[in-house]
């Protein structure tokens, strides 16, 4: 008998077909299962070997051996003409298992692969955003979320936004870590985002998350390190603390970030600060009310009550005299005059700088002080460079220097702070609208407009933006363009923008123009806003009426005329005595404003 009819004879063909079905059919069941259950690819790939080695033992054993209704028989052992050959029973098991394999088949085809295709797009699509981000932003680069307060009675949230922004603050600390900034962060608190959208739209590899429970004098912090591209989670962590240990867990938690995003620390980690407890929880509740732009009337009034009782625990508290003047700044006091509330602010800056020489924040109020106040441009630039050697990471500080240094002239350097500003913290509004009147003070319309657009982009109905969009076409000679960028005039007064009059007047169409002006100014000058009045004079080349609303400004507030006197709208009384006048007042000559030393340095790998 010929090779293959002895093979044919002892079945062994059949025993090859049946195993090499039976093997494929249990490799993608494993392929399928084995992820399952945490079974890496390893796994897989092992049952695949095993498989394969195993297919020359089960062809030797089909030579030597033959099913019989008996059972399991050496060939020598069965008659050639013995229907025992197992002939029918190897035929009925491969069938059977053709079957199931053209089954599983099917339903892999048909069930698994658009399921595996989806989740396979969907990761690839992650990967290619992490990619993006790493490649534009860095490996290191994070945002904390605001925290989640799930306490019983919901009397937490001051809390738990005032432990995120802390660990915001430290992170923010670490010259190798890129943190996304507290406004940008925040704004997704509430949100139905998901984890992929908040990182693509921060531009940041990786977020901490968490939630706030209380206990009786139990505090639970959960804080957890999320890779956002992929959801995935790097560390869960709890913290049961009592509440006095607070600052340690600060401390922990910003350590143990740091150790799985494997940084080099230049200096060692960075520490939380240590105050009465109490105080602290005063001053959270308060900053939580100081930087919510929502925040009603009476819920500033409480926060002026929350910081002294917070100063009346912790007499030396720092911050809480820091926050206390920027509140002071912002709001006033009632029935007290200016110059007293200015000096006010100046003795609690002070104090907090005495207390911590580094508060960037007392250094900026102070800043704004020899600015507004004293008209002492010197002290201001001193102040400002010291606020930003002292924090080159706080968000505030960037911002408020930016616009001094637009102030004293420097707008190319103003432009480039703003623009950090921006990358860091994508979602501030405010901080487009002043970065796109620097580029328009450095008569770069293209920028102007392009951040404009951005900050559109994010909030449509951001009527401002609408307005500093058309105004950029005005400067550009472009009036009808301009007036189609900008929103529609309203019923309410402060609906009418300077751009809207500009636009008119620019457009030919007086008759309007005349019709509107005496509600704008009425309106303006009622307001206090006196200087809008002279740029809308100057702006239509009425040079006597523009020098007469400059005149009938607050001097008590430099500030706010500095700020004029570097825009392009009063282009046209350049050339007029009186604009050199004001110049020299203000200190805001070329040559003064030359000598200033504003060496400022942003972060480590920052250029300007």
């Amino acid at each position: 008998m010929s090779l293959w009819g002895e093979i044919r004879r002892r079945n062994v063909h059949r025993v090859a077909i049946a195993y090499v079905a039976t093997a494929w059919l249990l490799i993608q069941v494993a392929e399928t299962l084995f992820p399952v259950f945490g079974l890496s690819d390893r796994a897989i790939r092992a049952v695949v070997v095993v498989l394969a080695v195993g297919l020359v033992p089960a062809v030797i054993l089909s030579w030597i051996f033959e099913w019989t209704p008996e059972g399991l028989r050496r060939d020598g052992d069965v008659a050639d003409a013995s229907p025992a050959k197992g002939t029918r029973r190897f035929d009925a098991a491969i069938i059977a298992m053709l079957v199931l394999a053209v089954a599983y088949f099917s339903v892999d085809k048909f069930v698994f692969d658009p399921v595996r295709d989806r989740d396979r797009e969907v990761k690839v699509a992650a990967e290619a955003r992490g990619d993006a981000i790493r490649q534009k932003y860095g490996e290191n680069s994070i945002a904390v979320l605001a925290f989640e307060d799930i306490s019983e009675a919901g009397d937490l949230e001051y809390f738990a936004d005032g432990i995120a922004e802390e660990l915001l603050n430290l992170l923010a600390g670490i010259p190798e870590l890129r943190v996304a900034g507290r406004t940008s962060a925040f704004s997704f608190k509430d949100s139905p985002a998901t984890i992929p959208e908040i990182g693509e739209a921060l531009g940041v590899t990786y977020l901490v998350e968490g939630s706030v429970r209380a206990a009786a004098d139990r505090i639970r912090i959960t804080v957890q390190l999320v890779e956002a591209a992929s959801d995935t989670h790097l560390f869960s962590q709890n913290y049961d603390r009592d509440f006095g240990d607070i600052f340690d867990i600060q401390d922990e938690v910003a350590g143990k970030v740091v150790d799985e995003l494997q940084i080099s620390l230049v200096g060692g980690e960075p520490h939380a600060k240590r105050v009465d407890p109490k105080a602290y929880a005063l001053y959270l509740q308060a900053r939580t009310i100081f930087n919510n732009s929502s925040s009603t009337d009476a819920e500033i009034d409480r926060m002026r009550s929350l910081i002294e009782r917070a100063l009346e625990v912790e007499p030396n508290y720092g911050e809480a005299l820091a926050l206390y003047s920027r509140y002071l700044w912002i709001v006033g006091e009632e029935d007290v005059p200016p110059a007293q509330t200015y000096e006010r602010i100046r003795r609690m800056s002070t104090r907090a700088l005495a207390i911590n020489p580094n508060n960037a924040n007392a250094l900026q109020q102070l800043g704004g002080i020899a600015l507004l106040v004293d008209n002492d441009i010197e002290t201001a630039a001193r102040f400002t460079k010291r606020a930003h050697e002292a924090d080159p990471a706080n968000f505030e500080v960037l911002w408020g220097s930016m616009k001094t240094l637009g102030l004293l002239g420097r707008s190319d350097l103003a432009a480039r702070v703003g623009e950090y500003v921006i990358e860091r913290d994508p979602l501030c509004m405010r901080c487009y609208t002043d970065l796109a009147e620097i580029y328009m003070q450095l008569g770069d319309l293209v920028s102007a407009r392009q951040v404009l657009g951005d900050a559109l982009a994010l909030e449509p109905e951001l009527s401002w933006a609408h307005v500093e969009l058309g105004r950029s076409f005005l400067l550009s000679g472009q009036p009808e363009t301009a007036w189609e960028t900008m929103p529609e005039i309203g019923p309410d007064p402060g609906s009418l923008y300077p751009g809207h009059l500009e636009a008119l007047h620019d457009l030919g169409r007086h008759e309007e123009f005349e019709t509107l002006l005496p509600r704008f100014v009425e309106w303006h000058e009622e307001n206090g806003f006196a200087l809008i009045n002279a740029q809308l004079y100057a702006w239509i080349g009425d040079k006597d009426q523009a020098f007469r609303w400059l005149d009938k400004h607050d001097r008590q507030n430099s500030y706010v005329i500095r700020l004029h006197l570097t825009r392009p709208w009063y282009r046209k009384l350049y050339d007029d005595p009186r604009w050199q006048t004001l110049l020299e007042q203000y200190q805001m000559t070329d040559e003064i404003l030359e000598s200033l030393d504003l060496d400022i340095r942003l972060p480590p790998g920052v250029e300007l």
